[in-house]
């Protein structure tokens, strides 16, 4: 499988054709999920992670629900009345509430340390918002129609192109993307572990594949080397630019860790002697959250964050 797949899906909690799905969020152990009904109350879920059916629900806090997302001890919802909530994860009632950025709130996802929030017409922004009073923190120009995630990953998707994202969380660029598996995307959430996602029109709940790399993977983006942490995190550090125009690379020459960047530019890191030695010299792995290489000296080090 790849990103995207169909792992396995399920129809919504509400039939009723004049209910909409509009938000899912939650993680590897629980499911937040939102819709919007023309013929009865708008309701937010706690959904089964093992066969996505309804555990509870309960009656959102105003109408024009259009976002939700979380995790097993947090919810963050919108709604077209232009408010960002924190509901209780008993109840579903309002701990706190307040403006949205935004004139059309359309998308929120997080943690219990961030929220990711995205708003339509006529701001088309993404923000990150402060979990503390609900202000924006910083924003980019959007190509999403909802976003979720949680502090380490952004996913998002797009109604307008039938598409589902990768965001980058450091300046909201897209890293990857597939199309969705219906035609109206509307909900997405999870983190590095699951990816939730809900279609508008064929009312359905989907598990998709993240296809997350393994621990120890690297990348270069931009003037940056990345990689894949134990916990399955992405995490980046930038050397030191040496300039010169070379072919894509990794190597390690004396104490230092090299690679070349997104312009060509030969970059190098200076490692922090773990106090390991005699080791074999041109090795690189990663343990924990760092980076490690065995120097040219035979010395194990690793990369600062």
């Amino acid at each position: 499988m790849s990103f995207g797949d169909v792992i396995r899906s399920a129809a919504s909690p509400s039939l009723s054709p004049y209910t909409h799905s509009e938000g899912i969020g939650g993680d590897i152990d629980t499911i937040w999920y939102c819709d919007l009904s023309y013929d009865g109350d708008d309701k937010v879920y706690e959904l089964d992670t093992s066969d996505l059916s309804e555990i509870r629900s309960g009656i959102c806090p105003d109408t024009s629900p259009y976002g939700i997302g979380g995790k097993a001890d947090a919810i963050w919802h919108c709604d077209l009345h232009k408010k960002i909530y924190e509901l209780d994860t008993s109840d579903f009632s309002v701990v706190r509430s307040g403006d949205s950025p935004g004139a059309y709130p359309c998308g929120i996802g997080g943690d219990a340390a961030t929220i990711w929030h995205c708003d339509g017409n006529p701001a088309q922004r993404t923000h990150e918002l402060d979990t503390s009073d609900f202000s924006s923190i910083r924003s980019a120009a959007w190509s999403a129609y909802s976003v979720g995630g949680n502090t380490y990953i952004i996913w998002t998707c797009n109604a307008h192109v039938d598409t589902i994202s990768q965001w980058d969380t450091f300046d909201f660029s897209e890293i990857r993307s597939a199309y969705s598996p219906d035609s109206t995307p509307f909900g997405i959430g999870g983190n590095t572990q699951v990816l939730w996602h809900c279609d508008d029109v064929a009312h359905k709940i989907y598990e998709l594949d993240a296809a997350m790399p393994i621990a120890g993977y690297l990348w270069v983006e931009g003037t940056e080397l990345h990689y894949i942490n134990a916990d399955a995190f992405e995490r980046h550090v930038t050397g030191t630019s040496l300039g010169g125009s070379h072919a894509l690379g990794f190597w390690i020459d004396g104490i230092y860790l090299h690679y070349i960047d997104g312009a060509g530019a030969d970059r190098q890191i200076t490692g922090i002697a773990s106090g390991a030695t005699g080791q074999t010299p041109g090795y690189f792995w990663v343990e924990g959250n760092f980076l490690h290489y065995i120097d040219g000296n035979g010395d194990e080090r690793y990369a600062p964050l």
